[in-house]
């Protein structure tokens, strides 16, 4: 069986199309990929790789998260030895493709009006940073988008104080987001000490959701190493890369979703000023 055989029974697997002419029939049959179900069963048995027409045929077909398995397959099956060179591209492949991460959305959904956008102020990011019961309690706000009497019972300092700088609102026995959209400051948009609150703030979220024993919920990782100049910005390219794909997977449905927080960071260090 080749690798690329194996990767269509995985799938048909996952997508209850068990067998040969069931997936054949799912990725559109003979109109969808352009070959007879005979020489899909080829294919499917693993008796020959697929062609390039074939495979972008499978490949518009699939969900996006096989995306990177169904390339590394079809890559291995066309190269086919195992030697040196096979497993050095397989394995560059393997690191630097990232798995697409595909949210259904609903066209049907009623456009919402685009919420204001603000940056934080230097007081918002103080209060938040300086007093991490506020900070859970601000977040678990913006997560639901408002909380019941039940979620606030004896915290009503903390929200008056979240109310006082503009972070929530009262309607009754709920509190309520502002419809802003609020943005952490960076370098680009901000001066110098806003920018540093900024940065208390982010590096807090470790300090306030961190299980320093260590848990299955987390992955606490770091690498301290030399790497070649020319790869330094391609790095930090990345960490912000991988940030952009983390938020792909928003979801807006509470009942099959759960709270996620990511904090990265990475830095070129200079010889002479941090050591």
């Amino acid at each position: 069986m080749s690798d690329f055989s194996g990767f269509l029974h995985k799938y048909g697997d996952l997508e209850k199309a068990s067998s040969c002419k069931a997936l054949f029939e799912l990725f559109g049959g003979q109109t969808g990929l352009g070959i007879t179900l005979r020489n899909f069963q080829h294919v499917y048995n693993g008796e020959i790789s697929p062609s390039p027409k074939v495979f972008r045929a499978i490949f518009g077909k699939i969900k996006p998260h096989h995306y990177k398995n169904a390339f590394l397959a079809f890559t291995k099956s066309l190269l086919g030895s195992d030697d040196e060179n096979t497993i050095k591209i397989l394995k560059f492949l393997d690191i630097h493709l990232s798995t697409p991460i595909d949210v259904e959305q609903d066209d049907a959904s009623p456009a919402l009006p685009a919420p204001k956008r603000e940056v934080y102020t230097e007081e918002q990011l103080n209060v938040l940073t300086k007093n991490l019961p506020i900070q859970r309690l601000y977040h678990k706000l913006i997560l639901r988008d408002f909380l019941k009497s039940e979620d606030i019972r004896n915290r009503e300092a903390e929200v008056a104080q979240l109310v006082k700088i503009n972070l929530a609102r009262v309607e009754g026995q709920e509190v309520h987001c502002p419809h802003i959209f609020r943005k952490v400051p960076n370098v680009d948009d901000s001066p110098t000490p806003l920018v540093a609150s900024a940065s208390d703030y982010v590096t807090s979220l470790i300090n306030n959701y961190l299980v320093k024993t260590g848990d299955s919920s987390q992955e606490l990782c770091f690498t301290l190493q030399m790497i070649p100049k020319e790869l330094a910005e391609v790095l930090k390219e990345q960490t912000r890369a991988f940030k952009q794909w983390t938020m792909t997977a928003r979801s807006d449905d509470p009942e099959n979703s759960v709270p996620f927080v990511h904090v990265s960071f990475s830095r070129v260090l200079d010889w002479k000023k941090d050591f």
